[in-house]
């Protein structure tokens, strides 16, 4: 079995994240049967099944949509042991400065920050990075961190193209937060895996998706980003207080 033969999840694991799918696939069914019922009623109960409506839909857009082109890969597709939600990750920060960390993302314009910008925020990190990623999921081999975003972007769907999102990935930091979740699921499975471990064959990226723009069919709403290794790597050191 694929799973028992890379050690990515327990049984304990793969237990948890099956009934949580299981639960997930029958509230959307629930959510939509509710919706329909109560959109017979009048007043604050109309509102509250519209609602309720909107999300089953949002739900049923995620969970069904191609997150990546022409590969097949939907949540909904995905297999036992295939998906871990709300992993959980805290590790040691070394007294990290924050001038060293805008020295590493100035080499990848894509995540480089203006001088000063992280310094005036604090001047260094000490103590323990914690947080929990909404899903990771493995898809032909390479794993993924998942983030549901329900930010509104807009009244169009125009607001959610493929090439608006990183303006609202960059406003909000998104960057930086899936930069630290790399780095988590790589010490992940560099704990699990071991020696095997290779990040080119095994880190499928960052896939960030923000629900509202979601459509099955298109592109809408998904932002996709798998950064060099070298760039994790030299997070992954600067956590550790590494100013090399």
């Amino acid at each position: 079995e694929l799973v028992r033969a890379t050690g990515f999840f327990s049984e304990e694991e793969i237990a948890i994240a099956n009934r949580e799918l299981a639960l997930r696939q029958a509230s959307i069914q629930a959510e939509t049967d509710a919706a329909a019922a109560q959109a017979l009623a009048a007043g604050p109960l109309a509102k509250a099944a519209k609602d309720q409506e909107v999300i089953a839909a949002m739900t049923r857009n995620c969970v069904s949509s191609e997150l990546l082109p022409d590969t097949g890969f939907r949540l909904i597709h995905l297999g036992c042991g295939e998906f871990l939600p709300e992993l959980e990750f805290l590790f040691p920060l070394g007294a990290a400065r924050m001038i060293e960390l805008e020295r590493i993302l100035a080499r990848y314009p894509a995540h480089a920050r203006s001088e000063g910008e992280l310094q005036a925020r604090r001047g260094s990190v000490l103590g323990l990075m914690t947080g929990f990623i909404d899903l990771i999921a493995r898809w032909q081999g390479r794993y993924y961190v998942i983030d549901y975003k329900t930010n509104l972007l807009g009244a169009s769907r125009a607001d959610y193209a493929a090439a608006r999102l990183p303006a609202a990935i960059r406003s909000n930091d998104y960057d930086l937060q899936y930069l630290v979740y790399l780095v988590a699921l790589q010490r992940f499975l560099k704990h699990r895996l071991g020696a095997e471990y290779d990040y080119q064959r095994h880190i499928g990226g960052a896939l960030y998706l923000f629900v509202r723009g979601m459509r099955d069919g298109d592109s809408a709403g998904i932002h996709h980003d798998c950064p060099p290794a070298e760039l994790i790597d030299a997070l992954d050191a600067w956590f550790d207080g590494d100013r090399s």
